[in-house]
């Protein structure tokens, strides 16, 4: 069976990939701690961490397929290892998500509730 990629072409091909994924994990943590706490950009938001899953999942089927089809280490390595960092980088503060927006909502209707008490 011929290398889907040489070992050169594996290092620019995900170093490029990881570089864009930490980019956009980089936009995703800037955009939560700006917009959240205001209860906005949930859609933002949400669309970042959605596309950041789906790359890192498509990642790690890639290498899944490589390393199961007998393509030789530098061609499954790369893309598990930057689908997996990104998973696990990404899935816990995502898993928060839904939690800080509710916080951030009842947030707003307590001071809402302070403000008519006054």
């Amino acid at each position: 069976m011929n290398e889907w990629w040489s070992e050169q072409a594996a290092g620019l091909i995900f170093g490029i990939a990881g570089s864009v994924g930490g980019v956009l994990g980089g936009l995703l943590g800037a955009a939560a701690g700006a917009l959240i706490p205001q209860g906005r950009g949930k859609p933002l938001v949400y669309g970042l961490f959605g596309t950041l899953v789906i790359l890192a999942i498509a990642s790690v089927a890639l290498g899944l397929v490589a390393l199961l089809g007998g393509q030789p280490r530098h061609v499954w390595m790369p893309p598990l290892l930057v689908g997996g960092v990104t998973l696990v980088s990404i899935l816990p503060s995502g898993l928060c998500l839904p939690r800080w927006y509710r916080q951030a909502e009842q947030r707003r209707l307590e001071a809402g509730e302070f403000r008519r008490s006054l």
